[in-house]
């Protein structure tokens, strides 16, 4: 049930059900103060984001923005392999 209602809120926080996908197809960081979304790139090409929200009245830290960027960068290393 924790994780239904987990995904359930990241969900939420998406303004449109494409909004992820079209942020991931652009292969470039996005920062908004309502999320950072890196996407994993294996190839060149978008498999998957690393995303990270802040809780509410959070602004993101830079060490958690390099955090997601250095999963991102791991993650694509980890599937061209």
């Amino acid at each position: 049930y924790f994780k239904y209602a987990w995904l359930m809120q990241l969900k939420m926080k998406c303004q449109t059900p494409g909004d992820l996908d079209s942020i991931i197809q652009q292969k470039s960081k996005y920062e908004s103060p309502k999320r950072v979304v890196i996407p994993i790139l294996s190839n060149g090409d978008p498999i998957g984001s690393v995303t990270i929200l802040p809780t509410e009245g959070k602004k993101l830290s830079e060490l958690e923005i390099k955090t997601a960027e250095l999963g991102a960068g791991f993650l694509g290393k980890q599937m061209d392999s």
